[in-house]
């Protein structure tokens, strides 16, 4: 009888193990290789109730670093200031081998991370929503700063110089005409005037200057004189005419005549406001090519939408990065270069990742690659419309 109470079943067998591969998951989720301390290395006045070996929160008897009933690790974390940080950096990052193993494999060999992730193989990578996050933050923060960098650098007296002696060598060659040099020049002369200007006088050009009536700071000049045709156009009430042949309330159009002066007078707000947009609409698309995904493979059976918006997550950070990269590149060879580069390997990982996530063949990923291109590339001009609109709304 004693033997038949301890006996176990196939079911309580299966539970047992089942507990003990979870178990393995948390530690290595915890972070296996750091020395739990159970105990302070000095008195504490607050210290657990319970004896060693037992977990302080639930209190049973514990078989490793993390306790198999409750989960909690058994570590009280009362160590050094600077050990602790560290801790935390490292739990922050994942600082374990996963972070360069997905980077590594998701980068290089598109669809091995997805597939390993869709079947079962988790504990390895970086969770797919988390990478998605990563990829994009690190894309839309970085961004900015490149960008700014940049152009901080083309403002610089030595780069005007160096601009100005190549055109001069241009028009002693005869590969430029005195009118396009002149033009050119006169640009330099803006855009270095432009440091040492207040914001009032910056925006002061002479008749002569602002005859092509483009600046290549702000782009196409808007007069007082454009602006006030335009408004007398969507309102002429304003000028004491009639609205012949104008549609609308007049407060809508007044609307719609506001807003375009605002943007027309600051056309770098609505280019901040619309790239404000851009990660947010961007978050959208991701499903919505976990649809197309499922549309393409519609007849392949065993595929659920989860494993289709896993793909996509993974497939959006993996291009995220590559533009980071394409992006760093072009500051070194130019962006033609750096545009090639990217557009060759986007595309060549898509059908990477179509023909492992799927077992496609090489013909289908082909015909489905292309027909993922001509459906997202409307989608994304469809996204960045709403992100034009937006961010001329919010300016």
């Amino acid at each position: 009888m004693a033997g038949a109470a301890f006996r176990m079943s196939e079911p309580d067998l299966e539970a047992a193990a089942r507990t003990a591969a979870e178990h393995a998951v948390a530690i290595a989720a915890a972070g296996a290789g750091r020395k739990p301390q159970t105990r302070p290395s000095r008195p504490s006045a607050l210290r657990p109730d319970t004896p060693d070996g037992v977990c302080a929160n639930c209190g049973a008897q514990l078989m490793g670093p993390v306790c198999h009933a409750c989960g909690q690790h058994a570590d009280l974390y009362k160590r050094p200031v600077w050990r602790l940080i560290g801790d935390g950096i490292s739990d922050m990052f994942a600082l374990d081998g996963r972070v360069a193993r997905t980077l590594w494999e998701l980068m290089a060999f598109p669809g091995r991370v997805t597939r390993a992730y869709l079947k079962g193989q988790r504990g390895r990578y970086i969770p797919p929503f988390r990478l998605y996050l990563i990829a994009s933050l690190a894309f839309f923060l970085i961004l900015p700063l490149i960008t700014a960098q940049n152009a901080l650098i083309n403002f610089q007296p030595e780069g005007a110089d160096q601009a100005r002696l190549a055109l001069t060598e241009a028009l002693e060659s005869g590969e430029m005409s005195q009118a396009d040099f002149d033009r050119s020049m006169r640009a330099i002369d803006t855009v270095m005037a432009f440091e040492t200007q207040t914001p009032a006088a910056a925006g002061e050009e002479s008749e002569g200057e602002a005859s092509e009536g483009e600046s290549i700071l702000t782009g196409p000049q808007i007069s007082d004189g454009q602006i006030t045709a335009m408004r007398r156009v969507f309102v002429p009430e304003e000028f004491g005419e009639a609205p012949d042949g104008v549609t609308g309330s007049r407060a809508a159009r007044s609307y719609i005549a506001d807003r375009i002066e605002r943007l027309a007078r600051a056309p770098d707000r609505w280019a901040a406001e619309s790239f404000a947009w851009a990660p947010r609409i961007m978050f959208v698309m991701v499903p919505l090519f976990g649809v197309l995904l499922g549309l393409v493979y519609v007849w392949r059976r065993g595929f659920l939408y989860f494993d289709h918006l896993i793909t996509a997550l993974q497939f959006h950070a993996a291009i995220f990065i590559a533009m980071l990269a394409a992006i760093l590149i072009s500051l070194v060879t130019g962006p033609g270069w750096a545009v090639l580069a990217f557009f060759i390997y986007a595309h060549i990982y898509l059908y990477r990742l179509l023909r492992v996530v799927y077992s496609t063949g090489r013909i289908q990923a082909i015909l489905r690659v292309a027909a993922l291109d001509a459906a997202y590339g409307f989608l994304i001009l469809m996204g960045l419309t709403v992100v034009v609109l937006l961010g001329a709304v919010s300016a």
